[in-house]
């Protein structure tokens, strides 16, 4: 949703049953969003609030993303204290959904919607 070609991304991966994940950053957010089959994962920047980092293990049939933080409790506490816009540390931290993923690469083909 954070880029201005969307649905031509969409329609081009569309065309690629063995497309099931997209790893992404720069929106400084941890999120996580189906379209189409694939998986679309955001990692939050590790240089600030939440300052986390992604761990991704790859298996014969799924791939898992577990959410680390970063070893630095100071300054996570004095990052999230420095941006003022109400809920917006929230917004970054993402649904806990985000922050463990677990997908199935070994279906015959994806499901389309």
């Amino acid at each position: 949703d954070f880029i201005d070609n969307r649905e031509e991304v969409l329609a081009l991966l569309a065309r690629y049953d063995h497309v099931r994940l997209s790893l992404h950053g720069h929106v400084h957010a941890n999120s996580i969003a189906t379209r189409g089959g694939v998986v679309f994962v955001t990692t939050a920047s590790a240089a600030e609030y939440p300052m986390h980092w992604r761990e991704v293990s790859v298996y014969e049939c799924e791939v898992r993303l577990t959410t680390h933080a970063v070893d630095a409790p100071l300054q996570r506490v004095r990052s999230r204290d420095a941006d003022p816009r109400l809920g917006r540390n929230d917004i970054k931290l993402g649904p806990s959904l985000a922050n463990y993923v677990v997908i199935n690469t070994c279906a015959n083909s994806r499901h389309r919607h």
